[in-house]
């Protein structure tokens, strides 16, 4: 089974991304293909047989270039997000698609990096889904198969912020997800990240209205009863997005063959 990793890029320092690359091409007992996204920026990297790069004509933010990979990606295929300035270690995918395999989803614990030098193990906490909205596992600690993904709306491209939280818990509400507990994965915190900017980070007024807008939809969804979202998240997302989204998985779908 091959497994796609979504890697959307930015303003991140080169170094930083090379390094983040290194790490998903030396994965080990996996096939693996990495789909590094530029969104808004071209791609400068070493040509390798694992490696897709692939350049989109404006900044759409993270969702949106995660959305252009998945929608691009084959039926059979499975999926993970991965940030260009965090780090995985050799045998982190391998144990995933091992761990996750019979239900088709898997998060695991991961380490936390401080921009002040500190660190800690994060755990998820999984438990029977309720109409409430929270927190349950970071989505990049993980990995989807594509199947699951969509039937759990896959991405919502039309926000820039938070939507990972919201896209976990549609995934459980969608079956069970498996848990890795071992940290094979290393989120990389910084100051100048989407999180901490004064524009989209924590409490910022764009945070909480997207917040607001997730919400609705976890709750809708919950309360549906329904176990397939794809439908529901691409209603709620702008036409024009969408039109756009397809365009470019429609190219990006012909270099992967």
């Amino acid at each position: 089974m091959r497994l796609y990793v979504s890697m959307p890029t930015y303003d991140t320092p080169q170094h930083l991304l090379e390094r983040a690359v290194a790490c998903v091409l030396g994965q080990e007992g996996v096939d693996l293909r990495l789909v590094v996204v530029g969104d808004g920026v071209p791609v400068y990297l070493e040509q390798h047989p694992r490696l897709i790069t692939y350049s989109l004509p404006e900044n759409r933010g993270r969702y949106f270039a995660d959305a252009v990979v998945l929608e691009a990606l084959p039926d059979d295929a499975w999926w993970a997000p991965h940030d260009d300035d965090d780090v995985s270690d050799p045998d982190r995918f391998e144990r995933l698609m091992r761990v996750g395999a019979e239900v088709g989803a898997v998060v695991a614990s991961y380490w936390r990096h401080e921009p002040d030098g500190s660190k800690r193990i994060v755990t998820p906490r999984l438990s029977a889904p309720t109409g409430g909205y929270r927190h349950i596992a970071t989505w990049v600690s993980g990995a989807f198969s594509v199947e699951r993904a969509r039937r759990s709306g896959g991405m919502l491209a039309d926000v820039r912020v938070a939507y990972d939280t919201a896209f976990v818990q549609l995934v459980q509400l969608t079956g069970d997800i498996a848990v890795d507990p071992t940290p094979g994965f290393h989120w990389m915190r910084r100051r100048d990240s989407l999180s901490s900017s004064k524009r989209t980070g924590m409490r910022s007024s764009y945070r909480e209205n997207v917040k607001f807008r997730l919400k609705r939809l976890y709750r809708d969804a919950y309360n549906s009863g329904h176990d397939d979202f794809r439908d529901m998240v691409r209603r709620r997302t702008a036409s024009n997005v969408l039109e756009q989204v397809d365009l470019h998985a429609s190219v990006l779908r012909s270099r992967l063959e």
